[in-house]
């Protein structure tokens, strides 16, 4: 990217060079800047690779993937705590008793049982499809 610089009489051109870029041109350059700027570049990159570097870096990396963690976590608890819910139940819950578990707004009976259609849980009777049937004694 080239980016046209004014201050001190003339314009003059400013180059943002990538660091691999940098690294290339001054690789092929056979003056004392070229050297200078690959001793620095080398220098840069060995302190980058220090074992310290490297495990910094990992633990940044460890700590965003633990960040990351924990707002799954925290997102998925109300759902789980839910399906416990739905799950402890020794017999069969109507649909009314699912819509109130479940709590949300504007998921009412009603509106529950034209999800469980849309989802294909059930068919248009309301009725659950037989892979969904837990016991046979209520057919």
């Amino acid at each position: 990217m080239v980016v046209r610089v004014q201050g001190g009489g003339a314009a003059r051109d400013l180059y943002l060079l990538t660091l691999s870029t940098a690294k290339e041109i001054a690789m092929v350059e056979n003056n004392d800047k070229g050297r200078e700027i690959r001793q620095y570049l080398i220098k840069v990159e060995r302190a980058w690779n220090t074992p310290e570097m490297v495990m910094a870096r990992a633990l940044q990396m460890a700590a965003k993937t633990i960040e990351n963690k924990d707002a799954l976590i925290a997102e998925l608890k109300p759902k789980a705590e839910t399906l416990d819910k739905i799950t402890a139940s020794e017999s069969d819950i109507s649909v009314r008793e699912l819509a109130a578990i479940i709590a949300r707004p504007h998921l009412g009976q009603k509106n529950l049982f034209e999800r469980l259609r849309k989802d294909g849980f059930i068919d248009a009777l309301n009725r659950p499809y037989r892979q969904y049937y837990r016991k046979w004694d209520h057919v």
